[in-house]
């Protein structure tokens, strides 16, 4: 879900952006396909998994902390 929040918040705060914030999910979307696969290849699929969990875990906090000073931005 950090995707959909984030483009939310791009498109509402800065629009010109949004085609980046594809560009950059696509490149790491191949590069994550690639990777999980050496990692599990190379160190077994627990330790692939468990970075991938990490990785969500990062842009989560990411995307709720952008989220947050969204919402305190907002005037009312």
């Amino acid at each position: 879900m950090p995707l959909p929040t984030g483009m939310r918040l791009l498109k509402a705060n800065r629009p010109e952006y949004v085609p980046w914030m594809w560009a950059v999910n696509g490149a790491f979307s191949v590069l994550g396909a690639v990777l999980a696969v050496i990692l599990g290849i190379m160190y077994g699929s627990s330790t692939a998994m468990l970075l991938g969990i990490l990785i969500y875990l990062v842009a989560l906090g990411i995307s709720l902390t952008w989220k947050r000073k969204a919402i305190v931005s907002i005037p009312t």
